[in-house]
């Protein structure tokens, strides 16, 4: 008995001595973000950003100077093979373990095979799935290439403070590639992520002012001359494994209202400005056994004055209640759900065949809408 557990240690001894090493921190290139563009002539163009000799020595204020980081490119007919050019041309193993964001151009989303390369994308060995996904107005390369760090902190820390101030304001949704995937997968409802643009780009085109919410615009159109080059604002909607439209910042705080989860948002009315709360899960349905079918919002929200006034709690209910009809029939145009009245209305059948045959989407595309708000005042606190 005693010599089979000597034997048992010995044979593990052996094992663990006969493993590879670990490579060090130093032959490693840690991925900050990852963009994939389609290049003119077709091929796809893969850029990677890591930090530099100087990032990880500390030179250059501490490393967060945006020479402190490099973006580094190759081009290939598809993902795998553009990325193994990056990784023979790189004295470096490629380490995605700190990836932030996986930035993709609008132009690649939009294609029907997008879903077919996200796979492939999402089997990179060691990919990070709590990475968000961005999608890129323009060139996701140059929107990589514009980000930088600022109060001489890491570019990573940069970029997740800033992403989850705006996740707080409700204007751009949470989106782990992980769970982006899943969704897009096995969820009964579409998929929406954070749709950015690099600011630059732009500048030169925003010389008028124009009498409009900042969170109605899209990112790159704010009138603003404020430092930053990059710009999250609103989301990409996505349906059948592809993008088929995107949402501004205000849209997708009013989604967040039928997920119940809105945050203090600020709704003008009458050109008096309010702050609002919601105070209850709000209620869904879609009633099938009507003709035409009939969406069902229920809700409450509390109001604010921001500025000594005249509460005209009328008016803020009118304007919340349009802009959630406008939002719902803006998705129901694209033939889009990324609220979930199909996830529910599926358990209203016995079987799939059953479902199959109900039509949904083009009865969710004719169905009528009735909302039902509450609206109660309060002291801003």
């Amino acid at each position: 008995m005693r010599r089979g557990t000597i034997n048992v240690i010995l044979l593990g001894l052996l094992f663990l001595l006969g493993l590879p090493r670990g490579a060090n921190v130093e032959e490693q290139a840690f991925i900050i973000s990852m963009a994939l563009d389609r290049m003119p002539e077709g091929k796809l163009l893969v850029s990677i950003q890591v930090p530099t000799p100087a990032a990880n020595s500390g030179e250059g204020s501490g490393g967060s100077s945006s020479s402190a980081y490099a973006v580094l490119s190759a081009d290939a007919e598809d993902y795998r093979s553009a990325l193994e050019t990056l990784r023979v041309s790189l004295p470096h193993i490629l380490n995605f373990s700190q990836l932030n964001q996986l930035v993709i151009s609008q132009e690649l989303a939009e294609e029907p095979a997008f879903l077919d390369m996200f796979r492939e994308v999402m089997a990179t060995q060691g990919i990070r799935h709590s990475a968000s996904l961005v999608i890129a107005r323009e060139s996701a390369k140059d929107f990589v290439t514009a980000l930088q760090p600022f109060l001489d902190v890491r570019l990573s820390t940069s970029i997740n403070t800033y992403m989850d101030s705006l996740k707080e304001r409700g204007v751009i949704p949470d989106s782990p590639i992980g769970e982006v995937i899943r969704q897009i997968d096995g969820a009964w409802c579409d998929v929406i992520v954070p749709y950015a643009a690099h600011v630059g780009m732009h500048r030169d085109e925003l010389t008028e002012e124009e009498e409009i919410s900042p969170l109605d615009t899209l990112p790159g159109d704010l009138r603003y001359t404020g430092k930053p080059d990059v710009e999250y604002l609103g989301a990409a909607v996505f349906h059948d494994g592809r993008m088929v439209g995107t949402l501004t910042g205000l849209e997708v705080q009013l989604v967040n209202f039928m997920f119940s989860r809105m945050p203090q948002i600020i709704l003008s009315a009458n050109g008096v400005y309010y702050c609002l709360d919601q105070r209850f899960i709000t209620r869904l349905g879609l009633d099938m056994s009507t003709t035409p079918w009939t969406i069902h919002i229920k809700g409450s929200i509390r109001s604010c004055l921001l500025y000594p006034g005249l509460h005209d709690s009328m008016a803020v209910h009118d304007v919340f209640v349009d802009q959630l009809k406008k939002l719902v029939i803006k998705l129901q145009d694209m033939g889009v759900d990324p609220v979930g009245f199909e996830g529910q209305s599926v358990r209203s059948v016995w079987t799939l065949k059953d479902w199959s045959e109900t039509a949904w989407l083009e009865g969710y595309k004719n169905a009528n809408v009735e909302i039902e708000v509450s609206i109660s005042m309060g002291e801003l606190r």
